[in-house]
């Protein structure tokens, strides 16, 4: 993949007087391996010939979990080879551990690993096959706290010790050296290094530049160039240049060898901020008064705000365009950069239609862009622009090109019924896009043999993985991170673009739509399947998933790193196979731009989700509303709620969590504080209906108020602490789960019915005021209606039926609450369970109602009656309504008391409708009156 980066470049020196520059290139071809097999930002380190086969080998710890995963070379194969043996006998330690590797510290011709793990170093020897561990290689060290990473320097002073230089979380390095049986803490080894940052990761080589010094390069978790020191005999010197052409980034994990590729090059590598990633650099040295210059430059797809233009460069430098309206190239614009490339294409964008431009091609010194050539000056002319284009899967315009045709204001591409082969990812840069077809089933869009990533891509950025993962790492450069320190941008936001009716087909192995940076962006009526993510946003404003549908998609849908106000509504998934949940949220909240609209807080709502490994994860999120989902079906977690805070979970069904060895719990809340759970039915889950888990020591907060937990494998509600947290627990039902219904302490479990749990009810919890401990009489719980039944009334999902029994959860909860939303008669006092306070409240029975009289009926003037129907036996509050037969309103009376006579003057023949109503009482009948 090209590595590119946006660039702006303001003044450069001319060149170029003769001489020989040296610095550090990126070379993407030296980092081929299998790194996504730990996935985590890794902690690497160098080791040559540790097996004695001539190899050189990697020994990695990674960021999250632990353990360490071994590679070797292969030379003939040009990549890095995961190979497990290299690791044999090393044990997991914990998240962020890192390695260091020397041979012969003890004089006994072996290799040793230290290991650091968050404070602590740990050793083992290579036994010729595995990795024994053994306390005495770290002998003398001492606690060293940070996510940090150390490296062996070899007789640094003339007494030929090895010395073990490791950064700290204070950013103050610190050195050893081993006396052959312990190490001892020398400060005179990092002389001269001041305080680095926070974190800090160091690694050594010696005769780099051919001084026959010792140099060492130093990075720290924080945003920082890496630095360069040379030792001097004495003291450590910083030199600049000793680091020139590294990233200025964070996250860096650096590590250096000599001749590892046989080429006489020193090689440096860096675990860094990309998952499953590792950045390799070969140090080169160039002569500057003789660089070549491009050829074969041409300019290709031009459309009405774009041009391609492509060349060719001897060396895989970085290369970058200069253009303008002017043939002088007086004020101009700079392309983005492209680095690691001698088969060079850039695309020029937001141009102007129907307009000539000129440009140049310049290409850089990788390690110092003073150094430079550039192209003669060159031109070129865009196409006119059209403002609503259709298309069918046979035109000779791509999806691609029509959106280069669209004019710089935006416009809208129509596809029609059919299939559309997608050879290349359609890339949306511009504000007000609409991308339409004719239905979900009726226009498809489904890569081309050779696509791999998502088909639909909407950002500025040229590599949107890679701007994704900066924006989460690079917490003090991003206003995602530190509004209002780091004002809003808006200009770097694609905004109002719409996307529906259609459907996306991953074919297994490509992903669907993924905005990076994005506002105002709606999804709506889309169909993915067997994509590796159907939508996501990351980050996004106000972007919306609206009655989309995901089948067989490793992971539907993401609002992910740091999003705001954004919605995954009314979409159906099934079969969510990955192993992120289905429906994910990372660092999603309210937007706090205040230069914004004031949108609603982020929601997930109305969904259907099924058969799932997981189906709601709700990630380092604050304020998200998740309702009125249904979850059917799922191997690890239904709804989790992870370190997040003030979230509001109510009005769910999750159901049928199946798997017995990943314990399919129905909602797990896990390090979080604040959140609300009201009102779901939590049922038939081979788990715990409601599982806590945490790292720490502390007590969480929050509220389960009013919910079912019905027949939940492992029990209802299960705190693993040995203390209560600070969670109330009130007018729930926990009935018939397998093991306990409460186990473990909760601050508050009141006014509960707690019955039928094999267990029983309580296992280290307190019952407190109110709890019962009876049937609950649930209306037919096996088929999921968990309403409760009623003489008094009882909601079947059409209408309201009358049972023979009435639950004793009715008018049972907490005589505190609010009741105002259950239909009268409600006892003023809220239900137990999860209609508790809602209008399906199963209704409190009344006092035998009198029959309301109706009389005479039919009335017959030939009678001699009075000209009146009387109405008795009527409820205090009474309103009637009568009707003719064809719907015509012909009274209309509030009653005061309990009897009311209706006047038939001017009243004709015939069948009339009464409709009687009062609180919590409703009738319709008919009356005849012949005259």
């Amino acid at each position: 993949m090209k590595r590119l980066l946006p660039f702006i470049i303001l003044i450069f020196s001319s060149p170029l007087n003769a001489q020989i520059t040296k610095g550090w290139e990126y070379e993407e071809a030296i980092c081929e391996g299998d790194w996504h097999i730990p996935w985590y930002y890794l902690y690497p380190y160098l080791a040559y010939n540790l097996r004695g086969d001539g190899k050189w080998v990697i020994i990695s710890g990674r960021e999250a979990y632990g353990g360490y995963f071994g590679f070797y070379l292969d030379t003939l194969e040009r990549r890095w080879v995961y190979d497990e043996s290299l690791t044999e006998g090393l044990s997991a330690h914990g998240w962020e551990e890192a390695p260091a590797l020397c041979y012969n510290l003890r004089q006994d011709n072996r290799w040793v690993l230290i290991g650091h793990q968050s404070s602590t170093f740990y050793g083992y020897y290579w036994d010729g096959d595995e990795w024994i561990e053994d306390p005495s290689i770290v002998n003398g060290l001492p606690q060293v706290s940070g996510e940090v990473m150390h490296c062996f320097v070899d007789s640094l002073l003339p007494d030929g010790r090895w010395t073990l230089i490791t950064g700290t979380d204070e950013g103050i390095l610190r050195a050893f050296y081993w006396d052959d049986d312990e190490w001892i803490e020398d400060p005179s080894r990092v002389n001269g290094i001041p305080d680095i940052g926070s974190h800090v990761s160091v690694t050594a080589g010696f005769n780099l530049r051919g001084d026959n010094r010792w140099v060492l390069i130093v990075t720290n978790y924080s945003i920082a160039q890496p630095r360069g020191f040379y030792w001097d005999g004495n003291i450590w010197i910083e030199d600049s240049s000793i680091v020139k052409g590294l990233p200025e980034d964070n996250l860096l994990r650096p590590t250096m060898g000599y001749n590892v590729w046989g080429d006489g090059k020193w090689i440096l590598y860096m675990g860094c901020n990309r998952q499953g990633a590792i950045l390799g650099y070969f140090y080169d040295s160039v002569d500057v008064s003789n660089l070549p210059q491009q050829e074969d430059i041409e300019v290709s797809d031009v459309g009405a705000t774009t041009a391609l233009i492509k060349f060719t460069y001897p060396r895989t430098w970085t290369h970058s365009i200069k253009y303008s309206l002017s043939p002088d190239l007086s004020d101009p614009l700079w392309s983005y950069r492209v680095e690691d490339e001698d088969s060079v294409e850039i695309k020029l964008k937001n141009l102007l239609p129907d307009t000539t431009y000129y440009f140049r091609v310049y290409t850089f010194v990788p390690w110092d862009t003073s150094y430079y050539v550039t192209s003669q000056t060159r031109s070129f002319r865009t196409s006119k622009a059209q403002s609503h284009i259709y298309l069918t899967p046979d035109d000779t315009l791509s999806i691609q090109d029509a959106l280069e045709l669209l004019p710089p204001e935006g416009g809208t591409i129509e596809l029609s019924s059919g299939t559309f082969s997608i050879s290349e990812p359609i890339r949306i840069w511009m504000n007000n896009v609409t991308i339409f077809g004719q239905g979900m089933d009726s226009t498809v869009l489904m890569p081309g043999a050779q696509f791999d990533g998502h088909l639909i891509f909407i950002t500025q950025a040229e590599d949107p993985y890679y701007r994704a993962n900066w924006i989460y790492t690079h917490k003090d450069l991003t206003f995602w991170f530190n509004y209002p320190q780091i004002p809003l941008d808006t200009t770097i936001l694609v905004h109002d673009v719409s996307l529906r009716d259609f459907k996306i087909d991953g074919n297994g192995s490509n992903g669907g739509i993924y905005g990076v940076e994005v506002w105002d962006v709606v999804c709506k009526r889309i169909k993915t399947e067997n994509t590796t993510g159907a939508i996501s946003y990351n980050p996004g404003i106000n972007c919306l998933i609206d009655s989309c549908i995901s089948l067989n998609d490793r992971v539907a849908y993401w609002l992910t790193l740091l999003s705001r106000s954004c919605y995954i509504k009314n979409c159906t998934v099934k079969n969510a196979h990955g192993w992120i949940p289905a429906v994910h949220t990372n660092g999603s909240k309210d937007s706090e731009y205040e230069e914004l609209p004031d949108y609603p807080p982020p929601e997930i709502s109305n969904n259907i989700i099924t058969d799932c490994v997981d189906a709601i994860h709700v990630y380092s999120t604050n304020d998200i509303l998740v309702h009125d989902n249904i979850i059917d079906g799922f191997l690890r977690c239904g709804i989790k709620v992870s370190i997040s805070g003030n979230c509001e979970i109510y009005n769910n069904v999750v159901k049928n969590g199946r798997s017995d060895i990943d314990d399919s719990h129905g909602i797990r809340y896990h390090e979080a504080n604040g959140c609300i759970f009201r009102n779901n039915i939590v049922y038939n889950n081979k788990g715990y209906g409601f599982h806590m888990a945490d790292r720490f020591e502390e007590a969480r907060t929050g509220e389960i108020i009013n919910n079912v937990f019905y027949k939940n494998s492992k029990g209802g509600l299960y705190n693993p602490k040995e203390f209560e947290q600070d969670i109330i627990v009130k007018n729930d039902i926990i009935a018939e789960n397998g093991g306990w219904g409460i186990e473990g302490g909760f601050s508050v479990i009141s006014y509960n019915d707690i019955w039928g749990n094999d267990s029983g009810s309580f296992y280290n919890a307190t019952s407190d005021i109110g709890n019962i401990f009876v049937e609950p009489l649930f209306a037919d719980p096996e088929n999921g209606d968990f309403h409760l039944k009623s003489e008094g009334g009882r909601w079947d999902g059409e209408k309201w039926v009358y049972d023979s029994l009435t639950s004793p959860c009715i008018d049972a909860g907490d005589p505190q609450d609010d009741y105002s939303n259950e239909p009268e008669p409600n006892g003023e006092r809220i239900n137990m369970g999860a209609y508790g306070n809602t209008p399906e409240a199963s209704k409190s029975p009344g006092p035998a109602e009198e029959e309301v009289l109706v009389y005479p009926n039919p009335y017959r003037a030939d009678q001699g009656w009075e000209e009146e129907i009387v109405f008795e036996n009527l409820p205090e509050n009474a309103a009637i309504w009568i009707y003719t037969a064809a719907g015509e309103l012909v009274e209309d009376v509030e009653v005061k008391g309990t009897r009311w006579e209706w006047n038939l003057g001017g009243i004709r023949s015939g069948i009339y409708i009464y409709l009687i109503k009062a609180p919590g009482f409703k009738r319709i009948g008919k009356v005849g009156i012949v005259k």
